[in-house]
């Protein structure tokens, strides 16, 4: 899969060794086991406090 440096890697290839190096970090313990699930959670808190924002602000929520 790896390609030379001067070559274009298309976004699949791309993706597809980024979730391998990954990996590898996380079965060597570079990261930890549960990085998803904790950058997942985070970014849900941060989504809902900013509903929360936008309903404190009177915002309008796009339904008619």
């Amino acid at each position: 899969m790896a390609k030379p440096a001067n070559q274009n890697l298309t976004v699949r290839e791309a993706g597809h060794m980024g979730g391998a190096a990954t990996k590898q970090e996380v079965e060597t313990g570079e990261l930890p086991k549960d990085f998803y699930s904790a950058i997942g959670r985070k970014g849900g808190q941060q989504v809902k406090e900013l509903i929360a924002k936008g309903k404190e602000a009177g915002g309008d929520s796009g339904k008619t």
